[in-house]
């Protein structure tokens, strides 16, 4: 087969996918990325459906686990969809799944040849070759940024056998008497086990004996103070007393330099330079992104942004809500107000391209402007401490989450004059966090109704005879609530009027996931349809939250918590239901509405229609059963006070829980 037809998988730093000029670097779930990293990584890379579904998916039903299987594989073959005559990528067949190995190469099969062909060769310069390739192929962590089990269980085994070709390499090298080049593997070999002082002295002693004492002490004294500050103890004897050598050795070199330049001043002066130092930052007027769409129906939310951020003991608000709800947008907004005064530094920093949360003190420095020196988030916070009030506007956080969080804090705690805006679709739970939910938009038929602001103006981007009439002005608004008022829903309906009409949208409103989407090059990925938006999310709930938001679809009401306990938490911990609740109202999949005191929650019809397509048949017969089940013990219970003064109560009763009673009744007319 020619190579420009075959994939070729990048494991090693995260995860991306070649082929001629194709390039794929992110699949719908976390979990999709997962599956292929397993389908690649193990030969022969063939497994039974049954067995990846359990592996998977093992806290679901094994309906549900199947369902999932399936969806993720047909992620995998229309991302890797190969053009005639080029053979599919994905195998999948009824009783098992697999990938052509025909029509892949990866990274981590090209390392492991290597370092089978590396220990199997009895010449130290075959070796050396070997376990060269191999060194050039580890780039990273393998799959940096996914974390189920068996990534971290192969990640520990890929980085052992990196660091073994790492001390071969030296060995062979030192052998050799090529020292630079065993520096360069003993600096990876610290890198990769920071707690490890065997290679540190090694590396440090060669420094000494070659008469260096000045990057010997920098790497000693760096390698001090990273142990004693994740250790909690002391460093080791050995390296304090290196540590010391280093230091006598540094002075008689700067005694010796100083007599030899006050003896020879006509001499180029040749002692070490200085370590170079972080440049005080300058920050000038801030680069923050241009948006392409006014901003519809905020200004009330914005000024309550920009009054929180105006409060010194705020330190950090985080903009919460469903993804395509407009928390950029809305960040943006408030960064261009704070920017205009003078008194603050505004820094926008993009986290949606970052897996790691190891990464967020460059991309700080990368908003700041400044090159990385040393550790990247010690040099953001002294590069932080330089500006006497700054704004960090963190945008797209929950794919860092819950790792990020204690970095905030220290952030927080070390940079006294700094706040932070953060948008996220999950809280951080830090004690400083100040938590302010969007809602969607408002929907109502008048003129100036932010929902049917933002749907006539992104319609008329793609048709521009599209205008607002007295006669269409009912059915955009019944289209517009239908959508619940979500703006990257109404975006993405809007830029189909040019092949459905707004009566036709409303018409297969029940179906609305189906096309809600779009091909526009210029968003991300990630917001091209609203079903995807939508499996992110749910995928990042625990399993407990994911089973509730399923079992608030069946009826489309406002539930109490006390309903959703009798209903379906009879025999759970009282608190699981409030942890499940908080959760999928921090993913903002549900929304918190006050009624009569009481507080309900209620899904957003989007939600509501991902949530069933996720349920089996069987799923849902029970969760309508378990309603019809309670309905039928209220009636028993109550059934006195509809002949008594207390009729009023009875009737406010079924009024609210109304939607619950008619699904009961439905459900005993279907079964007769």
């Amino acid at each position: 087969m020619a190579l420009e037809s075959r994939w070729y998988f990048q494991l090693f730093g995260g995860f991306e996918a070649r082929c001629g000029t194709r390039r794929v670097n992110r699949l719908r779930t976390a979990k999709t990325v997962s599956l292929l990293g397993y389908l690649i990584t193990h030969p022969p890379h063939r497994f039974p459906r049954e067995a990846l579904a359990e592996l998977f998916w093992q806290d679901m039903e094994p309906g549900r686990a199947r369902n999932n299987l399936s969806v993720a594989l047909n992620a995998i073959r229309y991302a890797f969809e190969a053009p005639e005559p080029a053979p599919p990528l994905l195998i999948a067949e009824p009783q098992s799944v697999g990938l052509n190995r025909a029509a892949f190469d990866a990274d981590v099969l090209d390392f492991a040849d290597a370092i089978a062909l590396a220990q199997q060769a009895s010449d130290p310069s075959a070796q050396y070759q070997y376990y060269l390739q191999a060194v050039r192929l580890y780039t990273g962590e393998f799959l940096a940024g996914y974390y189920d089990l068996w990534i971290v269980d192969a990640g520990v085994q890929f980085q052992l056998q990196y660091s073994e070709a790492l001390k071969r390499l030296t060995e062979i090298d030192l052998q050799q008497g090529n020292r630079v080049q065993a520096i360069e593997w003993l600096h990876r070999l610290v890198a990769l086990h920071p707690t490890d002082a065997e290679p540190l002295c090694t590396l440090v002693g060669l420094y000494l004996d070659e008469g260096r004492p000045e990057p010997a002490y920098q790497v000693c004294s760096a390698w001090i103070e990273q142990y004693q500050r994740e250790q909690r103890r002391r460093a080791p004897m050995a390296v304090q007393r290196l540590l010391l050598q280093c230091q006598q050795l540094g002075s008689r070199r700067a005694v010796l330099a100083r007599r030899s330049k006050r003896a020879r001043s006509d001499k180029p002066d040749l002692t070490a330079p200085a370590l170079p130092t972080t440049p005080r930052v300058e920050t000038g007027a801030p680069e923050l992104p241009q948006p392409t769409t006014p901003l519809f129906g905020r200004q009330t939310e914005l000024q309550s942004l920009l009054n929180l951020l105006q409060r010194p003991e705020t330190r950090c608000v985080s903009i919460l809500g469903l993804g395509g709800v407009g928390k950029t947008r809305l960040a943006i907004a408030v960064a261009q107000q704070l920017a205009g005064s003078p008194e603050r530094t505004v820094l926008w920093v993009p986290l949606a391209g970052i897996l790691n949360p190891e990464q967020m003190g460059e991309a700080i420095l990368a908003a700041l402007g400044v090159s990385v020196a040393y550790d990247p988030l010690e040099q953001a916070i002294h590069c932080l401490r330089q500006l006497e009030r700054v704004v960090l506007v963190l945008d797209n956080m929950e794919q860092l989450l819950p790792e990020a969080s204690a970095i905030i804090a220290r952030l927080l705690e070390s940079v006294p004059y700094c706040q932070m805006l953060i948008t996220s679709r999950v809280p951080l739970t830090i004690d400083a966090e100040i938590r302010f939910h969007l809602e969607p938009l408002a929907c109502s038929d008048a003129p100036e109704c932010p929902a049917l602001q933002l749907f006539v103006h992104r319609a008329q981007q793609v048709a521009q005879d599209f205008r607002l009439t007295e006669q269409n002005r009912n059915l955009i608004t019944a289209l517009c609530q239908s959508l619940d008022g979500i703006p990257l829903a109404l975006e993405l309906a809007a830029s189909r009027v040019n092949v459905l009409s707004p009566r036709q949208m409303l018409e297969q409103v029940s179906h609305r996931l189906s096309w809600l989407k779009t091909h526009r090059v210029d968003i991300p990925a990630r917001h091209r349809e609203m079903r995807t938006v939508l499996e992110i999310t749910c995928a990042s709930l625990p399993a407990d939250a994911q089973k509730l938001l399923r079992q608030m679809a069946v009826v489309p009401a406002a539930w109490s918590a006390d309903t959703l306990r009798e209903i379906f938490y009879t025999e759970a911990p009282a608190d699981s239901l409030l942890e499940s609740l908080e959760s999928l109202l921090g993913a903002g999949l549900i929304q918190r509405v006050a009624a009569n005191g009481a507080v309900l929650f209620r899904m957003l019809e989007v939600v509501r229609e991902h949530a069933l397509e996720q349920m089996t048949p069987d799923e849902q017969r029970a969760c309508r059963s378990q309603i019809a089940a309670w309905v039928c013990a209220q009636a028993d219970a109550r059934r006195a006070q509809s002949r008594t003064e207390q009729l009023p109560q009875w009737l406010a009763f079924w009024d609210a829980h109304r939607e619950c009673l008619q699904d009961a009744l439905q459900l005993l007319l279907e079964q007769g």
